[in-house]
């Protein structure tokens, strides 16, 4: 008998934490349309995410890899594959639906940044 509620209780225990860790999914993970046409996939990578590109000539190579601050924003490295890799400071925010991405240089004195889409449902390039 014990052993049946031991069981029981473990079964319960993996339920609850599966559903939490499906609830507490991050507002940026997904599918994601660049302004260019690519996309791109943020998926959670170690202790932070990841955006990597789905399609386009940069298939497979990362686009950013970024935390979640406390004030609910995303700072991290934002990099450019066309440019040798190269890595920039970056930072990510939600506005208005879109992403926001970032990437600066001078400690943030010139920054470019670009708005990502998340993927119409009638559109040819949601098939990723």
């Amino acid at each position: 008998m014990r052993m049946r509620s031991l069981a029981l209780g473990c079964a319960v225990a993996a339920g609850l934490a599966l559903h939490a860790g499906l609830a507490c999914a991050d507002p940026i993970e997904g599918d994601w349309t660049l302004p260019a046409g690519e996309t791109a996939r943020a998926a959670p990578c170690g202790d932070a995410l990841c955006l990597t590109y789905a399609s386009g000539p940069q298939r497979g190579k990362m686009l950013a890899r970024v935390k979640r601050t406390a004030r609910g924003d995303y700072a991290g490295i934002v990099f450019d594959p066309a440019n040798g890799d190269r890595r920039y400071a970056g930072r990510g925010w939600m506005a208005e639906g879109s992403l926001l991405l970032s990437r600066c240089v001078l400690g943030g004195l010139i920054c470019r940044t670009r708005r990502l889409e998340r993927p119409r449902p009638d559109s040819p390039r949601t098939k990723f």
